[in-house]
Order: structure tokens, then C-alpha cells, then sequence
């Protein structure tokens, strides 16, 4: 390319008439003078995932055009930054704060002292943030002009340093788009001594105190009601695990998770030898793969082979492809549940990623949000629980047709020469929403869209009711939590909200003890189960007693839920203890347990349900009934039946009309 390599700069070179360096080089793709910067590196993993247009600045999309630089062009605010436009010294003065930001952060203190250079996907957003401000500046200012001498042309701004505290008080309040946060750092960088006068030969007019006088607009925070029901994490967890056991099973790779059942996947036929299917599935796909390196162009020459793989398996290749992309999709669900990481986490975890850290199965990546750039790389870990190391054998099975050693990855081939590449968020999050779709026969989640965070939020939140046994979640959540308390407490997790929400989490825990408290204990709760009827008794004499020692509900409450729950949540209700019950002629028998935490919690004398239990018992009718009316299930209808009558029995004690489900 012929142009300089990069050199290190310090806080003197900023006062040399010479800065910027104009040949000084971003990256292997670009220096200072371009009009595009490509500041993208394959090389570092904490920014695969990021597209391109997150990784490039194109100057030369904002400034005006040569020829109709008039007013008129600053009359609406832009709603993207491709759509504002600015004079070329505004454009010279943001490239040159950018250029400080990105590769001396140091210069501007506080947490920029442990940095040697910024994420360029930060300095990029920045960029662009400050132009679209400063277009609004442009806008406003035009508005003041006309609003005072209609006739009068109004002249773009040429530098930083002719706009004024005012201006950018006004431009706020138009500014288009809701999180201020990367604008306000930019304004206090603008106004650091050490950009003093380099701004066509000027300050700016504010000062860093006076940015604290601003208001910047804030992001709406991300609620509660991004957590998934616990209905569909069940759902999704047992369907993904089912497709995983399948797979494996069916090809005889080894499984950690030897508790949940092979069922065949509805979108195989069901005389397929899927053993066999495999292995001709990924010749064929080699086999393309190859013709199509060799003919220099994407084709095929498998279509005689391609019929002789429907009439031997019964299912066309599309429509197997159809199927390896589902299991796939199913495969990184599993990770998202249960690692709870960002998306650029995710894009670090590749085939051969499951190690041995502590005398536990790790899941080894990089983690990228709040890192610098050179930080070590691959040692951030996840527990690796049972399923998720089948979920990761299956990956890595896949990767025989794909050629790709992401684990989150697109199901097409990576061509010989290709760079592969992990997906892309918005492929990431359309692979889940698709594999949700597919999983959800009822079409009860049908608008939900699954995101990374919503994940990483859902596995905090199940979390935090895992630590006062509110929900019985998932076998593999049980995994988990055993997982994260037998670590040594040293050591650190790449994990979601975690390590870096402490408070959130402890107000969440608080929270859910309390709910559950009330639930079991306020006199005016409905209960049901087995052991209602005692309890009920029982807590009514505990309440009457402390109300009169002067206490309020509230008050008894609080102490209940500090002093935690004399049962365990077994799933569809509490278990106070696996005692024997007594009958009415004072013979004993042994309690109702069903075993494998699946307790009768119904019919059972050691039990009591709350409406923390509500959804589980409305579940267990609903679905019963459904297994009661297929008739290839006639031979255990009683079996159901039995359970819809002690469902509904619970579900009317807990003041819900089944007829309404």
C-alpha cells in the first residue's frame, strides 16, 4: 500500500504544529488522511462480530456537497447520521477529536489512564453521534437566523469553536436519538487543555464543568419484562436438550446428560436411520464444496446423489438442511440460557473451547465489554453443566458440513479460502426468534422476539429465584447453580449479570423472598395441596398470636422472608419434609413421591401449593388434557385423567376456574 506504519504518540506530539500525523496509520487498512477509515482487525477476536459499518467512518458521507451547500440542507433534523450533513472544518475537527479518543485515551484521564487504545466500534458510534449534534447546531442556528432576518442566507458552521454553550443546549433538546452518554464524553473531551487551540487554530467555548450543566438524553431502562415466563424457559431448555440428546444418541457421541429422553425430532421422518442420514449428508456437502473450488464459482454436482439421499432416508437434502439448521439454532440457544454472556461473548467461543479449570468443565472464551483491546485472550469461563458440553459436541459435529469452528455460526458452508466468520447479532438473534417459532406448537410467544440481553437478564433472574427456591426451573439450572456455588470463590466468571450487578441481584433476591413469603404465609393467601388444611391452621394461630404482640402484617412478613422457607420448592409446590402420613384409622403409608423432584404435591400431606406455584399447576392441566385426548395415548388416559381431577382440585383451592384455561 505504500504508505507508513503505525508509530507510538504522546501528549507532546498534541501541541506539535504538525498533528495530526496525516500518514499516521489506524489500521492495516487505513491512515489518518483517508477519507475512509476501516479500522476492522481479524486478528482480534473481542471485534469479530461487529460488522463492518461499525468498524469504518466515511468522511466523505458528511460533508456537504460542493454544489448546494445552502440552508435549505439544514432545515429538517437528521433521523440517521448517513442522512446529516456538516461543513468540512466541523468534519476535520471531529476526525481529529476521534482520532485522540481512539488512540490516546490516556490523554483524557480517569478510566482512558488504563487504556492504550479505545474499541473502535465506541469511537465510530462517537463519530457519528457528534456529527448528527452538530448538524441539529447547523439547524438551529439556521432557524435562529431566519426567525430574525427571514431574507438573510445562513452560513454553515466552519469550526467547533464557533458554537456556543447555548447552541448546544438547544440542539439537545432536538437531537434525535435517546442515549446521550458517548455525546457528553465527546463534548468534555473537546473542551480538554490538551485540545487547546487545535480547532482551526481555536478553543471550543465551553468548558468541561459546563457540560455538566447539560441534559443529555438517557435510554429507557431495560425492564423486567424482558425476562422470559418461566413457561418458555422450561420450554425452549427441555426442547433444545431433546433435539441435542437425539443427535447424539442417534450418532453414538458421547453424552454428559444422560437424563433427558431421546425423542426423534418432528421434522425427521420417523423410519430415518439419522446415523446413516449424517454421514451421506456431509459427503454430499464436501463434495460440493470441493466442485465449487475447483470451478471457481458456487455449484454443484451432486444431484443424482441428492435423489438417492431422499429415496434411501426419506426426507430431501433441503429439507434435512432445514433440520441441521434447527438443531443448530437449538444448540446456541442452549448457550445463551446458560452462560447468560453478551454477544461478543458468545462470537469468542469456537470447537475445542470446553476445558478442565479447577477440576470442573469450563466454557473458555473472551470476554470484549469493559476489556481493553489487548487484553489476554481465551481465559473468561463459563461452568460447562452437562447439556451445554452435548450442545457444544453437537456444534462441533456440525462444523464437519460447515467448516467453521464458531459455535454461533450460519448452517451454510465457509468456501475453501474463505475467512470463517461467527454470525452476526442480528443473525444471532433471528436464529433464536426462529428457533422459539419453531419449538412453540401452541403459538403462545408467537410476537416474542429473544435477544442476547434478554437472555443474559432471564439467566440473572432465574437465578436470583434459584437462591430462595421460588421456581423449580430446569434439571440444567439445577446444574448450573450447584456448578457456581462449588467454585472457589477467587475465581472469576465471564458471566451475565453476575459479577457486574451485584445490587441488582440482591434487591431481585430480596424482592422474591418477600413475594414468596407472602404468598405462603399471609393468612389471607390461598394454598392448596395435601397439607393445606394443617398449615392453614397452623399459620392463622402464628398470625393472631404476633398481631397481638403489637406487630403489623408487613412487619411479619419481613421477618418471615429474612428468616427464609422451612420448605422446599419442589416444582408445583413446597415439600415439608419426606415424613410418613397418618390416615384417619392411625395406620401409616409412605408419602406420594413420584421421584426425580416430580413430587405429588396435590395429594400429598407433607405438601402446601401457593400462587407462586400457579403457573406449573395450570401447565400440568393443560397439558394433560392434551395427552388425554390422543388417541395413540388410550392406554394411559386414566393416568391423566387422574391428574387433570387433582389439578384442577388445586387450581380451584387457589381461586382459579379451570373451565377458563
Amino acid at each position: 500500500m505504500g504508505k507508513t506504519s503505525r508509530k507510538a504518540l504522546s501528549i507532546n506530539d498534541i501541541a506539535l504544529p504538525t498533528f495530526p500525523p496525516r500518514d499516521f496509520r489506524l489500521s492495516k487498512h487505513s491512515v489518518y488522511q483517508d477519507d475512509k477509515w476501516a479500522l476492522s482487525d481479524d486478528s482480534n477476536v473481542r471485534l469479530k462480530g461487529h460488522s463492518e459499518a461499525k468498524l469504518s467512518v466515511d468522511w466523505s458521507t458528511y460533508r456537504f456537497d460542493r454544489e448546494t451547500h445552502e440552508s435549505s440542507l439544514n432545515n429538517v433534523i437528521a433521523k440517521s447520521h448517513l442522512d446529516a450533513r456538516v461543513s468540512d472544518g466541523i468534519v476535520e475537527d471531529i476526525r481529529l477529536l476521534t482520532f485522540v479518543q481512539l488512540e490516546m485515551p490516556s490523554v483524557f484521564g480517569k478510566r482512558g489512564l488504563q487504556i492504550q487504545r479505545s474499541k473502535p466500534p465506541t469511537v465510530v458510534s462517537m463519530a457519528r453521534a457528534l456529527v448528527v449534534l452538530f448538524s441539529v447546531v447547523d439547524t438551529v442556528r439556521a432557524e435562529r437566523v431566519t426567525a430574525v432576518a427571514a431574507s438573510l442566507p445562513y452560513t454553515p458552521l466552519q469550526s467547533v469553536s464557533e458554537i456556543s454553550f447555548q447552541d448546544l443546549e438547544s440542539a439537545l433538546k432536538k437531537y434525535p436519538f435517546v442515549d446521550g452518554r458517548l455525546l457528553e464524553r465527546a463534548l468534555r473531551a473537546f473542551a480538554s487543555p490538551v485540545l487547546r487551540g487545535k480547532f482551526s487554530g481555536a478553543s471550543v467555548q465551553w468548558t468541561e464543568g459546563d457540560i455538566g450543566n447539560l441534559t443529555f438524553p438517557k435510554p429507557t431502562p431495560r425492564d423486567s419484562e424482558s425476562v422470559m415466563p418461566d413457561a418458555m424457559f422450561r420450554m425452549l431448555s427441555n426442547t433444545a436438550s431433546k433435539d441435542v440428546a437425539c443427535f447424539l444418541s442417534a450418532l453414538q457421541l458421547h453424552r454428559y446428560d444422560q437424563t433427558v429422553p431421546v425423542q426423534l425430532s418432528g421434522l425427521l421422518p420417523r423410519e430415518i436411520i439419522l446415523a446413516e442420514a449424517w454421514e451421506d449428508y456431509v459427503a454430499i456437502r464436501n463434495d460440493d464444496r470441493d466442485y465449487t473450488a475447483k470451478l471457481g464459482r458456487k455449484s454443484a454436482r451432486t444431484a443424482n446423489r441428492r435423489k438417492d439421499f431422499t429415496r434411501e432416508h426419506g426426507i430431501s437434502n433441503d429439507d434435512f438442511f432445514t433440520y441441521i439448521s434447527d438443531l443448530q439454532r437449538g444448540c446456541m440457544m442452549l448457550i445463551g440460557l446458560y452462560t447468560g454472556g453478551r454477544f461478543s461473548d458468545f462470537t469468542s467461543f469456537v470447537a475445542g473451547c470446553i476445558e478442565e479449570v479447577h477440576g470442573m468443565p469450563m466454557l473458555v472464551g473472551t470476554m470484549a465489554k469493559h476489556r481493553p483491546l489487548n487484553a489476554p485472550v481465551g481465559e473468561d469461563i463459563w461452568p460447562a453443566i452437562p447439556i451445554l458440553r452435548d450442545a457444544v459436541t453437537c456444534l462441533e459435529e456440525i462444523s464437519r458440513v460447515t467448516f467453521n469452528p464458531y459455535l454461533v455460526s450460519s448452517t451454510y458452508t465457509v468456501a475453501i479460502g474463505e475467512k470463517p466468520q461467527p454470525l452476526s447479532i442480528s443473525g444471532f438473534r433471528n436464529g433464536l426468534t426462529l428457533y422459539l417459532q419453531s419449538a412453540d406448537a401452541d403459538n403462545r410467544w408467537s410476537d416474542w422476539v429473544i435477544s442476547p440481553h434478554q437472555l443474559r437478564h432471564t439467566l440473572a433472574h432465574k437465578l436470583a429465584q434459584a437462591d430462595v427456591g421460588i421456581v423449580y426451573i430446569s434439571y440444567q439450572l439445577k446444574h448450573l447453580y450447584t456448578a457456581l456455588a462449588g467454585l472457589p470463590a477467587d475465581v472469576t466468571l465471564g458471566y451475565g449479570n453476575i459479577g457486574e450487578q451485584k445490587l441488582a441481584r440482591a434487591m431481585a433476591v430480596k424482592d422474591l423472598s418477600r413475594e414468596a413469603a407472602n404468598a405462603l404465609f399471609n393468612p389471607d393467601s390461598p394454598i392448596a395441596g395435601g397439607g393445606a388444611k394443617e398449615f392453614r391452621q397452623r399459620r392463622k394461630v402464628y398470625f393472631d398470636g404476633r398481631v397481638a404482640e403489637g406487630w403489623t402484617q408487613d412487619e411479619i412478613i419481613d421477618q418471615l422472608a429474612a428468616c427464609g422457607s422451612p420448605f422446599v420448592n419442589v416444582g408445583p409446590g413446597y415439600c415439608g419434609g419426606v415424613r410418613e402420613e397418618e390416615l384417619a384409622d392411625g395406620t401409616k403409608r409412605p408419602p406420594p413421591c413420584i421421584g426425580n423432584l416430580q413430587c405429588n404435591t396435590g395429594d400429598c400431606d407433607n405438601a402446601v401449593v401457593t400462587q407462586i406455584h400457579l403457573s406449573q399447576w395450570k401447565d400440568i392441566v393443560v397439558k394433560n388434557k392434551e395427552l388425554a385426548s390422543d388417541p395413540r395415548l388410550a392406554h394411559a388416559a386414566d393416568n391423566f385423567k387422574a391428574a387433570i381431577t387433582t389439578g384442577e382440585r388445586v387450581l380451584r383451592d387457589l381461586g382459579v376456574n379451570s373451565a377458563t384455561l
